[in-house]
């Protein structure tokens, strides 16, 4: 583990790294290694102002690897962004968060992957790792801002909607009443026809009315 280099690396900055990751949200998908170097960029712009000597200002690197930190404040924080929070890519997390353990004093995890789906796996790996569990003086997960996007109706179109079975159901219905209509004027001579047509058309009517119930 690193050995504290001073007030630059004290808990403080550790908090201001805190702060600025909970409001860092970069516009656009991007990959993780553009992302590393546009958080080392913010980062130095937002910690090492134009008044601090520069004896005073923080060290800003960026690191390569799977198990290293994307980008590394004064040696001893480590940032870690994490572009898959799916359950089976927990147990790659697992492994990069305990190397990182070994390495620094302080992490931060940036969750890039903020899908609801995975939602519930974030949550357990937050609960689960503690600084604690792996000896460091400070540990924080932060995920990126966005906003859920609300579907609505739109109340000026009235449009009718026509579906398939309502055209069937209404040919149906018509071709019945006809039917049913000239078998009445049959009914004197042939008066078994009408019940026969009669019974047709109510069975083929109760057969649409189930079929459209069920596929609904």
């Amino acid at each position: 583990m690193a050995d504290n280099l001073g007030s630059g690396g004290s808990a403080k900055t550790f908090d201001a790294v805190c702060t600025l990751l909970d409001s860092w949200n970069p516009e656009g998908a991007q990959q993780t290694d553009t992302l590393g170097q546009r958080l080392s960029n913010y980062l130095d712009a937002s910690l090492n102002t134009d008044d601090r000597p520069i004896w005073e200002q923080d060290i800003i690197e960026r690191r390569r690897g799977s198990l290293s930190a994307d980008v590394v404040v004064n040696g001893e924080t480590g940032i870690a962004i994490i572009g898959d929070t799916r359950a089976s890519g927990m147990k790659a997390f697992q492994f990069q968060l305990k190397a990182l353990g070994k390495q620094f004093n302080y992490i931060a995890i940036y969750w890039w992957d903020i899908s609801d789906g995975n939602a519930d796996v974030r949550r357990i790996a937050e609960q689960r790792n503690v600084a604690s569990r792996y000896g460091l003086q400070g540990l924080s997960f932060h995920r990126r801002p966005y906003t859920r996007v609300a579907h609505t109706r739109n109340r000026t179109s009235l449009r009718p909607v026509l579906e398939p079975w309502m055209v069937l159901a209404f040919v149906t219905v018509v071709i019945a009443a006809l039917g049913y209509a000239y078998v009445g004027q049959l009914q004197e001579s042939y008066p078994l026809i009408k019940v026969f047509f009669g019974l047709v058309g109510g069975l083929l009517l109760i057969t649409l009315s189930l079929g459209i119930f069920l596929s609904r």
